[in-house]
């Protein structure tokens, strides 16, 4: 690589649950080249403000990890940016408001990578910044026990937190024998294992030139950005990782799953399994969605937490939406847990039963078409979502399909769903008492 005059800062972050909460992408507005190594890079000039956003993610997410190995995948992409073979993160860090510069890493179940921000003036020496990091890491061993005590200490405040660990809690029963229930961050146990030699071999594994697609958003020239990665990236690993053979999650009637722990009320989580994104079911599951819970007015809103019901709290309903599976997730805090799962239970009952009125319909697909104009406003969230979307369906129009099928979803399609996939729900629990654990079948569940 060019030795450069160039800054960014190290910050490595859990990727944003609003990047992969829907395959979106640019909708036929980005160009599609494929380097001489192999890279897809995608491509969308914008001149509507002088940054520049490239996102680079890689087919390496949690779902790669080996199962006494939890975490590798996000350990994995967190220390890519700890340094380089050409500039140690001392270097890196004194060099950050030389162009001002931001990155920061992620993983999630499926993907895993980086982005860089930066103004038009730097983009040529981010693309630099980028390709270094990808191609030519350090994976220093003293970084590396740096970046697993911080890791270590995340995964300890994610398990004194009541709503993370429910949620957690719900994976693990919903996507039994899949990677999908395991937490992408690992457990303190897995992490403590990993060892260089395991993060090279990943690394060596997964970080190849067929599993990679880099994103540009923003104010730069195409093909100055194309000429400079095919040169930068010459020598990056070439080929595709071989994806493992990972087994199906198949509906089944699961029970309910209760945890104690130090809370001030209790969590409940339940989850419905749905079919990802390109399946023909998945724009009106997505309204149906919508219609549940997440925003005032809602079914579930007013049954659970509206005037006179005052059953639960922080009601939510959201898509676990990744590669192999999704979910429809329902979540809120309550006092009394057995009358919000009957709650739950009967709204599923009745959308399985009865039509939804138009005006409820029509008022939860545009609320779902703003959700999306909305989260897909900067320059960042478009170019991460077109890096992801593409390793996930191959396609960069994936935007303009998904918003058609949601406008065309129909008052049968909603009820043809619903009666299909809105059942056998699993059912998680988190009270506040003792820190322990029953086993699951105990009769002294009540959920």
């Amino acid at each position: 690589m060019r030795h450069s005059r160039w800054a960014l800062k190290i910050t490595a972050v859990t990727v944003l649950a609003l990047v992969v909460a829907a395959p979106l992408a640019l909708a036929g507005e980005a160009r599609r080249t494929k380097l001489g190594s192999g890279v897809t890079v995608l491509t969308k000039p914008a001149s509507w403000n002088r940054i520049v956003a490239i996102a680079v993610a890689v087919e390496a997410g949690g779902k790669y990890d080996p199962p006494k190995l939890g975490g590798l995948a996000g350990l994995t992409s967190e220390l890519l940016v700890e340094g380089t073979l050409d500039h140690d993160v001392m270097e890196l860090g004194e060099l950050i408001d030389m162009h001002g510069l931001d990155i920061k890493t992620f993983a999630s179940v499926d993907f895993a990578g980086f982005y860089v921000l930066c103004i038009e003036e730097h983009f040529d020496v981010a693309l630099e910044v980028a390709a270094e990091i990808l191609s030519r890491p350090s994976l220093d061993e003293a970084r590396l026990l740096r970046v697993q005590e911080r890791i270590l200490d995340r995964i300890e405040r994610d398990n004194e937190d009541s709503t993370r660990r429910n949620r957690a809690q719900l994976y693990e029963l919903l996507f039994e024998g899949h990677p999908y229930s395991r937490p992408v961050s690992g457990t303190s146990k897995t992490v403590e294992r990993i060892t260089r030699d395991h993060v090279m071999k990943f690394y060596s594994s997964h970080y190849l030139a067929g599993s990679t697609v880099i994103s540009i958003v923003g104010s730069f020239s195409e093909n100055r950005a194309i000429e400079s990665l095919d040169d930068l990236l010459s020598e990056y690993q070439r080929g595709r990782a071989t994806k493992p053979t990972i087994p199906s999650v198949k509906r089944a009637t699961r029970e309910a799953d209760e945890i104690f722990m130090d809370a001030s009320e209790s969590r409940l989580s339940v989850g419905y399994l749905m079919p990802p994104a390109p399946h023909q079911d998945y724009a009106a599951l997505r309204v149906l969605t919508s219609m549940l819970a997440g925003s005032r007015g809602t079914r579930l809103d007013r049954a659970l937490g509206g005037e006179g019901a005052d059953v639960a709290s922080d009601v939510d309903a959201f898509c676990f939406c990744a590669d192999e599976q999704a979910a429809i997730v329902v979540t809120l805090g309550t006092t009394d847990v057995d009358r919000a799962v009957e709650i739950i239970e009967t709204e599923a009952g009745r959308l399985r039963s009865e039509p939804v009125p138009g005006e409820e319909l029509r008022v939860a697909r545009n609320r779902l078409a703003g959700n999306v104009a909305v989260t897909s406003q900067t320059n960042l969230t478009r170019a991460l979502r077109l890096s992801i979307d593409f390793l996930a369906t191959g396609r960069v129009d994936a935007l303009d399909t998904y918003l058609e099928q949601v406008a065309r979803v129909s008052r049968d399609d909603v009820l043809r769903v619903a009666r299909e996939y809105l059942v056998d729900p699993a059912v998680a629990a988190a009270h506040p008492g003792r820190s322990a654990r029953r086993e699951r079948g105990s009769s002294e569940r009540g959920i």
